[in-house]
């Protein structure tokens, strides 16, 4: 599908003309006249190269971008990160954020801005202990075709914490608190896989939360396994496909740390152990203290979904003999996407609740300037600013294509 290359009078040629007339010219009219051939100038030329269902620009993206892939083209990469903050205030949980999108792939068109987590609901004023409620909101955000473009996002999604007790109220797992042992030192419903209960396997209670938590204990050879079916009768947990998924788990160590021992938490095909999406959390053991610390993983799942799915909590590489692991607050929980197109977010509970007027501010940074091409179709085609077009560091359609410099 060569139409779409730079060099050729092709899509990507013909995108950088309209785009180098408009920012010759800025004023909003001309911007308003680019937007409008740069929506036709997509759906009409990917239509004529294979009719599309609906002559729309989300239908003519998706097929564009199908195109690039089939036939390897690329735009440049951008380098992009989400960095909470520190808290101000009383909670101690934790303000996850990734950049990982419905498909699994990496969320490359967002704004540059400071995204400010708040509690609105606390156990005492109009929520609920442990599952607080907290506003997410950008940057102000401006018209797209204005002079004043990029400013922010103009985000504003109301998100709920959180924890591995609190069954139905956003965590997808059960008993993934600990706190049940039915049958000494086998946490209810979690099946051992590898390892003895009372020797490998242990319910301690030095817990983040409540009163317990599950030790695994290390012996230098034994890669200690643990498992929870996903979707049966005692289970919540309904995967659906193409979405967002935020795993977190607290994890610390003895007294002191181990020379060895990494602990992995995944979601795999029950039948052959494969993993769902990359929700592979890998833990290295050597790095974390005698302070539980919150680890974790945004990740998405499949179009296709096995039928019978697993959480697994594993060593994949034993623990030095003499020290263990604890484990509390596992959760697997829908992620909640800031805006079309930007991160996602998640909040968990810690050791203190939070409280009213708790905030976490959440630095983005993204090194897309002018006259780059995810920059552009970010201004003038925001409607498609979840469809993730393929990018290198070394693409085939340069920025140059619509750079003026």
């Amino acid at each position: 599908m060569t139409f779409v290359h730079s060099g050729n009078n092709g899509y990507n040629d013909r995108f950088g003309a309209i785009v180098k007339l408009a920012n010759t010219f800025p004023t909003e009219a001309i911007r308003a006249d680019a937007k409008k051939m740069l929506q036709t100038l997509m759906i009409e030329m990917v239509n004529a190269e294979d009719q599309i269902e609906a002559r729309n620009i989300r239908f003519a993206a998706d097929r564009l971008r199908d195109f690039m892939v089939a036939d390897s083209k690329t735009y440049q990469n951008k380098v992009e990160s989400v960095t909470p903050g520190a808290i101000t205030g009383t909670g101690t949980g934790g303000v996850l954020a990734g950049l990982i999108d419905h498909n699994g792939e990496a969320i490359e068109r967002i704004y540059a801005e400071d995204i400010l987590v708040k509690c609105t609901k606390d156990g005492q004023h109009g929520g609920t202990t442990g599952n607080e409620v907290f506003s997410v909101r950008g940057e102000y955000a401006v018209d797209n075709l204005s002079r004043d473009w990029p400013n922010g996002s103009g985000a504003n999604k109301s998100v709920t914490c959180v924890n591995a007790a609190g069954g139905g109220a956003g965590n997808l797992v059960n008993n993934s608190a600990f706190e049940n042992f039915t049958v000494a030192n086998t946490p209810d419903n979690w099946t051992l896989g590898v390892g003895i209960a009372g020797t490998d396997f242990r319910s301690t209670t030095t817990s983040l939360r409540g009163t317990n938590a599950i030790d695994f204990n290390g012996d230098g050879s034994t890669l200690v396994a643990m498992n929870q079916v996903m979707g049966g009768a005692q289970n919540q947990l309904r995967l659906k496909p193409l979405t967002v998924y935020c795993t977190s788990v607290w994890v610390r160590v003895t007294a002191s740390t181990p020379a060895a021992g990494v602990l992995r938490v995944s979601v795999r095909n029950a039948s052959d152990n494969a993993e769902i999406g990359s929700s592979n959390l890998a833990i290295d053991l050597t790095t974390v203290s005698t302070t539980y610390v919150n680890k974790s993983i945004f990740w998405a799942t499949p179009a296709d979904i096995p039928t019978s799915t697993k959480i697994q909590v594993e060593l994949t590489t034993a623990i030095t003999a003499g020290k263990d692991v604890f484990i509390d607050e596992l959760v697997i929980t829908p992620a909640i996407q800031t805006y079309l197109g930007g991160p996602y977010v998640a909040i968990v509970a810690g050791a203190t609740d939070w409280v009213q007027d708790d905030q976490v501010p959440i630095v983005v940074a993204n090194n897309a300037a002018a006259d780059s091409m995810l920059y552009e179709y970010r201004r003038y085609l925001p409607e498609i600013n979840d469809i993730q077009f393929p990018t290198t560091g070394s693409p085939s359609e340069a920025d140059t294509l619509i750079s003026n410099g």
